[in-house]
């Protein structure tokens, strides 16, 4: 295992104002603001003080970055936990030096600190990697990131979760995770603390300022915003791989599983040591004897690695009498830095000081510190144990919709006789149910019901005011042998009030608010509610067929028909005989030859219809009076997530692409919404068919 010390860096603050006079300096000339392997002179002892690198006070960030950042990131890629820890009195410049001007409290734009450079650069190389693998292989998915960030602070030897969504102040519990590797030390997270997906430095500099601005400062004797806490950013970066040649490979990895591999970067800004006299007029600070007491404890800790390095040669077991004690459980700080220090991390010490301040004794003691941590030695070892994990996540590779309110997904509905059954929802599932039964076609599935679930959505939006109920649970089936789900496909014919009566309650309900049918899905819609009153408090249905609808005058529901005159298929003459026979029948039929905002948009027309006909109570009542939302404390709800927004927009094998809901026509629907009156305006004007949505 390669042993090596832990780096120390320097940087020297620039004075505030001309007249301050320095207390120590680069010993090489003044004008060079970097020195590789320089010494630092301290003039009242006249000793110099070796470093890995001093960064004077005309020393920029980007060169802060590219000597002490970089090499992080490096590490972090190859497999290494890594970490970064900033040191020094108040007022040297940790705070500007970790994330920049007004500490990360300001414009997330204007960050330049360390921090922000690395999450560029690692975004970076995310977005390379990424596509280089894809080139080389000539696949995509066979090689992904995922960054994760936590961001918390110590404050009175608690800990605080800075990225609370409720900013709630509540302290955190400490919890180890085992090590992968025999000998290392278990990380130790804070049990509790949200963990953040982030994709890009943006949204990742956003947290950091929501999280800065909770974060403890006050004003002192030595510094107008000093940080009152130590605040601790982990970025956990995830590579998931799949080897080459999947079943063939020698370790018996298969193809339908993946490799998985996870590094840490742990970047602190420690708060400052201060003088009770200087900082407080004298005054005992809780805060602050905090602080000095975490700050005391970590230089313990660093003197006793420094010593234990000292006594075991490199590469040699220590004996048992010169074992030396570490005593990382003195302070929560510790405790929490302890993977970091303990020598099994790539890790750097940023040491922060203004010569210029009053008492150069706390800069000369950060120095002392500095100079124990170079002499620690270190032996980091990668997370060489690729874990295989078995592609079993849904949301791998999908997003979450970003419309929150429609919150379009795809689920998987455990039923008790029908085995698993596939759908794409939207909305919020303690809402009123919307059920949707696809027709007979042998490539149809829930595909074509995305239309009119969005317009549904959006239209009662717009008519919240008119509607008792404008919020509704939308589900629409791959019924069983269609789409994605398994099964036989005479089952929705055959046995369709049973079918559906298990579905409605595998989604926790005791019956759907309506249930909509298109052809084939259409008689089974009928069926059902012939068969069960309270199976559902509307019926919709287009084009559909129908045997001895004589029946339907047991149909209490009000129900929605559309039918077009020119379709043999569904012969307009039996929807005519459903309007006679129905109690409540909101009837429409159409030429297609004619009417062209119907056949070819008519998901506009029947969500107009359809929101009209639960809109007016008196001209349609409801035969049984159920409640709207039909939820149910007795009936668990039996849904797991299927996948995410692209599962629920995309065809999938044979389902037909053109029912597809692209993101040009949602946006030119969602732009132009309130000029449909049931036909599309033409793009280029005039009337026209965008394209054509419903099958037989």
């Amino acid at each position: 295992m390669l042993v090596s010390n832990i780096h120390v860096a320097v940087r020297i603050r620039g004075p505030y104002c001309q007249d301050e006079s320095a207390h120590y300096s680069i010993d090489d000339a003044e004008e060079n603001n970097l020195v590789e392997g320089s010494r630092l002179l301290i003039n009242k002892d006249n000793d110099s003080v070796p470093f890995d690198y001093v960064f004077g006070p005309k020393s920029t960030q980007f060169q802060l970055f590219f000597r002490c950042g970089v090499p992080l990131i490096d590490s972090v890629f190859e497999g290494f936990n890594a970490c970064l820890f900033a040191y020094g009195q108040t007022g040297s410049g940790k705070t500007y030096s970790m994330l920049g001007s007004d500490g990360g409290r300001g414009s997330a734009r204007k960050l330049d600190g360390l921090i922000p450079q690395i999450a560029s650069e690692i975004f970076r190389r995310i977005k390379r990697q990424t596509a280089d693998a894809e080139a080389l292989l000539g696949m995509k998915n066979m090689s992904s990131f995922e960054l994760t960030t936590s961001y918390i602070e110590v404050y009175k030897g608690q800990v605080f979760d800075l990225l609370s969504e409720t900013g709630e102040r509540k302290g955190l519990s400490l919890r180890e995770e085992p090590t992968q590797t025999e000998g290392q030390l278990p990380h130790v997270y804070a049990l509790g603390a949200k963990e953040e997906r982030v994709d890009t430095t943006a949204y990742l500099l956003s947290l950091i300022e929501r999280g800065s601005q909770r974060r403890r400062t006050e004003k002192t004797g030595m510094n107008e915003h000093s940080s009152r806490s130590h605040a601790l950013l982990t970025l956990r970066l995830e590579h998931r791989w799949r080897p080459v040649g999947g079943r063939e490979q020698s370790g018996g990895t298969s193809s339908s599983s993946y490799l998985s591999r996870v590094s840490r970067l742990l970047l602190v800004d420690l708060a400052g040591s201060e003088s009770m006299e200087e900082a407080h007029q004298g005054m005992a600070d809780k805060a602050g004897c905090s602080i000095n007491l975490g700050l005391m404890c970590l230089g313990m800790v660093c003197t006793a690695l420094a010593k234990k390095s000292k006594k075991v040669p490199n590469d040699s077991k220590p004996a048992k009498d010169k074992l030396v004690h570490v005593p990382y459980r003195d302070s929560v700080l510790t405790r929490l830095m302890q993977s970091s220090l303990g020598g099994h991390s790539r890790t750097w010490m940023l040491a922060c000081v203004s010569p210029y301040q009053k008492r150069p004794d706390e800069g000369l003691r950060s120095l002392a510190l500095a100079r124990r941590v170079r002499t620690v030695q270190a032996k980091p070892a990668a997370q060489n144990r690729a874990i295989e994990l078995k592609i079993n996540d849904p949301m791998h590779g999908d997003v979450d919709d970003f419309d929150v309110a429609l919150d379009r997904r795809a689920i998987w509905i455990e039923t008790t006789k029908w085995g698993d059954i596939f759908a794409r929802a939207a909305g919020n599932s303690s809402d009123p149910l919307l059920l949707y039964v696809h027709g007979s076609g042998p490539r149809n599935s829930s595909l074509e019901w995305n239309w009119l679930v969005f317009d549904i959505a959006l239209r009662a939006q717009m008519m919240a005011k008119n509607l008792k109920t404008s919020k509704f649970y939308h589900v629409a089936l791959d019924c069983p042998g269609y789409g994605r789900s398994e099964g036989d496909r005479q089952t929705i014919r055959s046995y369709p009030r049973a079918f559906l009566c298990d579905v409605i309650k595998s989604l926790g309900k005791k019956h759907a608010f309506g249930l909509f049918g298109c052809s084939q899905g259409a008689c089974a819609v009928l069926n059902a509610a012939v068969e069960d009153s309270k199976i559902s408090s509307y019926v919709s249905v287009y084009h559909p067929v129908g045997h001895d609808v004589k029946r339907y005058t047991r149909i209490v529901q009000p129900t929605l028909l559309v039918f077009d005159t020119e379709d043999a298929g569904h012969p307009v003459s039996v929807g005519r005989l459903m309007k006679r026979y129905l109690p409540c029948s909101h009837y429409f039929e159409f030429t297609a030859s004619k009417h062209s905002g119907w056949v070819d948009c008519s998901p506009s027309q029947m969500a107009l219809k359809f929101l009209e006909m639960i809109g007016d109570k008196a001209k349609f009542p409801r035969g049984n009076n159920l409640d709207d939302t039909g939820n149910s404390i007795r009936l668990p709800e039996c849904a797991r997530v299927g996948g995410g927004f692209n599962c629920w927009r995309y065809a999938h094998n044979r389902e037909v692409k053109d029912w597809e809901l692209t993101e040009e026509e949602e946006k030119y629907y969602r732009d132009n919404i309130r000029s449909f009156d049931g036909s599309f305006v033409n793009r280029g004007g005039g009337e026209q068919n965008p394209r054509a949505i419903w099958g037989g």
